[in-house]
């Protein structure tokens, strides 16, 4: 009834809900309170109990790579449109109201304070959204806030921050189940819109729910308009019309055009010498492993193993910076790689990391020479070059990212080298043909 699927890691977390809920209603035995959660009367029961077992912690500007490729969508598509043309963007999942405040923030920054721009926030759970309605959070939840958003959306009330009425008046908030009609009645009274963000809901579900959800918000959205998911979340398989994009150092996908058919490819793993004690790399290279699965508390596990028993060594403050940037926690990752960047044995993945952070962040020139140093320590990282083939394009150097694109591919077609959780969990075969289309495009561009 809620498309919510109770996994193994998950299973403790489900009986102590379980529990809580049995003792709230005065339940003698699990059959007596399952019987309560029967039909339309046992629906807010429900879901109580379904708040319970879903982790709702969440901040405001999480994956701020997506904050701002979101400001540059909304920017292009004002120039198509013209500044009068209303911009609704959906917050799918938006648990206690971070998101949809932080995505009305990036949309009124983008297009100035008098845009016509409404974000509308959904969540199963009715309590989620008796605090977004309120918008008063902890100091906590602004860690990952930039400064001036803050002071220009919030009131400090002791410890407590309260925002902006007039950011509030941008932002409504309706309860909405994805599992059944429900959702599709709501987006036609709804919809469409400009983008919707449905990050960290999908792994809450099984894959034919998941399957269902997309199709129904890929549906809801403009012709042009972008799907953000979390870090760790893809679309499996690509629905056709929907092309990936890379932006501002992040990942999201765009409702356009059906994708062309891939380029096949042959690759040959190529191994590279760890340069630390083998067994310490094969606990870094199992804990990203661990990433790329989705498996974030394992992975979290390997990289404290690191750092209790190699904590000189880069390994174990860099995994953790990449777990940290995954969840969102952006500034706490940027501080423990620089803790190590300095180190003489350097590993590509602490560069990478920072320039990554540095491009998301708009400093261009940073994430370059950040990028360069993680293809000193492995010329062989397909991302380094990846990226800063984007980067190059976007400050002008365009014969540069012709060839250093087409220099990605090669390596990505002679080596299976292309880590998951460095690509939002993206496909080989979906990365190949968004190069392939990139080089593609540079070169009409030219002949143009």
């Amino acid at each position: 009834r809620t498309g919510i699927e109770v996994r193994t890691a998950r299973w403790s977390t489900f009986r102590t809900a379980v529990k809580e809920r049995m003792v709230a209603k005065l339940s003698s035995s699990l059959s007596e309170y399952e019987r309560r959660l029967g039909g339309e009367r046992g629906r807010r029961e429900l879901m109580l109990l379904a708040s319970l077992i879903v982790v709702g912690e969440t901040y405001f500007w999480r994956y701020s790579g997506q904050m701002n490729a979101l400001k540059s969508l909304l920017l292009e598509r004002r120039a198509r449109f013209g500044p009068e043309r209303a911009v609704k963007i959906w917050s799918a999942g938006c648990s206690t109201g971070e998101e949809a405040y932080s995505v009305a923030m990036a949309a009124l920054e983008a297009l100035g304070d008098d845009a016509d721009v409404h974000v509308v926030g959904t969540d199963l759970h009715p309590l989620h959204l008796c605090r977004a309605t309120n918008g008063v959070y902890a100091a906590r939840a602004l860690r990952n806030l930039p400064p001036r958003l803050r002071e220009r959306w919030f009131h400090a009330e002791g410890t407590s921050y309260t925002v902006d009425e007039k950011l509030k008046a941008r932002v409504s908030f309706s309860q909405v189940n994805f599992v059944g009609d429900e959702l599709d009645d709501w987006i036609r009274l709804n919809g469409p819109f400009d983008s919707i963000f449905f990050r960290n809901v999908a792994i809450y579900f099984d894959r034919s729910t998941t399957g269902r959800v997309v199709r129904s918000l890929t549906g809801a959205l403009e012709e042009g308009g972008g799907l953000f998911c979390g870090s760790a979340e893809t679309l499996r398989p690509l629905p056709a019309g929907i092309n990936i994009v890379h932006e501002m150092g992040a990942f999201y996908f765009r409702k356009s055009e059906p994708k062309t058919e891939m380029p096949s490819r042959t690759p040959t793993p190529k191994a590279s010498q760890p340069p630390f004690d083998s067994r310490l790399y094969a606990v870094y290279s199992e804990g990203l492993e661990l990433l790329g699965r989705e498996e974030f508390v394992q992975a979290g596990e390997r990289f404290k193993q690191l750092l209790k028993s190699a904590p000189g060594f880069p390994l174990g403050k860099t995994g953790m910076a990449i777990l940290l940037s995954n969840q969102g926690r952006e500034i706490e990752a940027r501080d423990m790689l620089a803790e190590v960047a300095d180190h003489s044995q350097p590993i590509a993945e602490t560069h990478f990391m920072l320039g990554l952070l540095d491009e998301r962040a708009g400093l261009y020139a940073n994430a370059l020479a950040s990028y360069e140093k993680a293809l000193a320590a492995d010329d062989t990282f397909f991302m380094a070059h990846f990226n800063r083939a984007w980067v190059l394009k976007r400050i002008g150097r365009t014969d540069e990212f012709a060839a250093e694109m087409k220099g990605a591919l090669a390596i990505l077609k002679s080596s299976a080298k292309c880590p998951a959780w460095a690509t939002g969990g993206l496909g080989l075969e979906a990365i190949l043909g968004l190069v392939a289309e990139a080089i593609e495009q540079d070169s009409e561009d030219n002949w143009k």
